[in-house]
């Protein structure tokens, strides 16, 4: 299903988590949604995003951006990473065009085969615009969700015993499959609170289709306002005790008990993510398969784990872990 690099590790080596889980949710998206195989696609794509989310967070930041135009030592750096990105996912539609029949069925054959009401098919580069945001979307924030709900298990040896005592009732040693998702319950607790005080999408924005009062401000239509999944998830009105990590306290249907909009780690109304299901499906498979497999510990000396904000939320650094043999 995804890259199967993970189940070489070595009892007593170091490995990269951060590292490992955006290689995982990179292979499942490419292979799955792409037909893609190979980690050339992976380095292809991911280096020079990396570049590119950190400046473009960078830019949001600052009160006086350099305009791009203006070639600077960064934006050069930015726009060669931009084209690098571009020839990168140009390639794959090239492919495709070249081989019409590979990866029939996936996401991009379905793309390709659309038409509009004149008959016209979308060009390159609204393919490109289309595969851009799947290939960004579909795997940084999964990657990211799970390097939190890690780091989160890491350092609770309760929440990691009952995350055991539940793989070995439900799986009893098999691998596990789509079909088992709805049995793995405290894994998915694990993920959704992992994703409350660490929400991946820590920031998103709407534009009023209408004037509207909110308190004491008052929202003129087409105007656009930012909020913060990461402050909402904290309101102790619907999450009591928020700065603590309980993974019970998702049981007995909480997303069914509060406001609609108090838990968003999906974004929420018709702009919401369409992979949320897909997403957490792909997050509680592979964090029961490598759970199943090794017991990870976070190396001695290991420095507290922070929070960088780019455009998403991710940990600062990366979270380096010693491998042991579960059993």
């Amino acid at each position: 299903m995804f890259a199967a690099s993970w189940k070489t590790w070595i009892p007593g080596e170091r490995r990269n988590l951060t590292d490992e889980v955006s290689d995982m949710t990179f292979s499942i998206i490419a292979r799955t949604l792409f037909s893609l195989e190979g980690d050339d696609y992976s380095r292809a794509i991911r280096e020079p995003y990396d570049l590119i989310n950190r400046m473009c967070a960078e830019r949001m930041r600052s009160l006086l951006s350099v305009p791009l135009f203006i070639n600077t030592a960064q934006n050069k750096a930015y726009k060669d990473a931009l084209r690098a990105l571009d020839r990168a996912v140009y390639s794959v539609i090239q492919n495709r065009r070249l081989n019409p029949d590979q990866g029939e069925g996936d996401l991009l054959s379905v793309l390709m085969s659309a038409t509009d009401e004149s008959g016209n098919g979308m060009s390159d580069r609204e393919l490109r615009d289309e595969l851009m945001i799947m290939f960004i979307a579909g795997h940084e924030t999964s990657a990211n969700a799970l390097s939190w709900a890690f780091s989160y298990i890491l350092q609770q040896p309760e929440v990691e015993s009952k995350l055991y005592e539940e793989w070995d009732r439900v799986l009893n040693g098999r691998e596990p499959s789509a079909a088992d998702y709805m049995q793995l319950t405290y894994t998915q607790n694990v993920l959704w609170e992992a994703m409350r005080p660490r929400s991946p999408s820590f920031f998103t924005g709407r534009s009023a289709t209408a004037d509207v009062q909110i308190g004491h401000f008052t929202v003129k239509k087409g105007q656009s306002v930012l909020f913060s999944p990461y402050a909402m998830h904290q309101n102790p009105a619907y999450f009591p005790d928020p700065l603590s990590f309980v993974p019970e306290r998702f049981g007995n249907d909480l997303l069914k008990r509060i406001p609609t909009f108090a838990y968003i780690p999906f974004g929420g109304g018709p702009r919401g993510c369409i992979g949320n299901h897909y997403a957490m499906l792909e997050m509680v498979i592979i964090l029961t398969m490598i759970g199943q497999r090794y017991r990870l510990r976070l190396t001695p000396g290991h420095p507290p784990i922070e929070m960088e904000a780019l455009m998403t939320l991710r940990p600062k650094g990366s979270i380096e872990v010693l491998v042991q043999n579960r059993n």
